[in-house]
């Protein structure tokens, strides 16, 4: 080997040896220093996340005991939203009076009970009906002159001439004769209505 190979050897391990002193020194400073920076790094996110929290958190009331005593207000629909908690008062029915309704129901009965008796008393005193005649006879027409006129009737055996005004069977009178029919009254009860013959019926 020459002398120039050599002095490159030892330059090289010299070198070699001056970076292992280097790095014996110098080595740790830097990883523990990287590792302070990361811990320090991270104390401060952690400081910051605690100040954050403390400035954002609400803040703390003073629980009043008498507060939990009080009693909620109540809606009802179609009351004013600014009276809230307000009582409107409720209108009471006054009670019915049952005595009075009973008294009123007995009274109307009582009225009810006497207009049944008058009437039932004007029934047995108003004059009875009088048993009629039984008109037996048949129109069968008229003719003659309008002074003059004489109405034709029929009992099935026997035909009756008669005026307006006369006498029929005794117990009837002709009140009026016309072209089509015939009025006849009762001679005896002149206030009852007259019966109305029509001809040929």
């Amino acid at each position: 080997m020459s002398k120039d190979q050599r002095q490159r050897v030892l330059l090289g391990v010299l070198l070699v040896v001056v970076l292992v002193v280097i790095w014996w020194r110098i080595g740790p400073r830097i990883s523990g220093g990287s590792g302070t920076g990361e811990s320090a790094l991270r104390g401060q996110a952690v400081a910051d996340d605690a100040g954050r929290s403390v400035a954002d958190s609400p803040e703390v009331v003073e629980l009043r005991l008498e507060d939990l005593e009080k009693v909620a207000g109540e809606f009802r629909p179609g009351r004013d939203p600014f009276r809230f908690g307000e009582t409107e008062a409720t209108p009471i029915e006054p009670p019915r009076d049952e005595t009075g309704d009973a008294e009123q129901e007995a009274n109307a009965l009582e009225a009810l009970r006497r207009a049944m008796e008058a009437r039932r008393l004007q029934e047995a005193t108003a004059p009875s009906r009088p048993a009629l005649p039984e008109l037996d006879v048949e129109f069968l027409g008229s003719f003659g002159s309008r002074q003059t006129r004489l109405a034709v009737f029929s009992d099935g055996a026997e035909i009756f001439n008669v005026l307006e005004g006369g006498i029929l069977k005794d117990h009837f009178v002709i009140r009026q004769i016309g072209f089509e029919s015939v009025d006849v009254g009762y001679l005896e009860y002149p206030d009852e209505p007259a019966i109305r013959l029509a001809a040929g019926g």
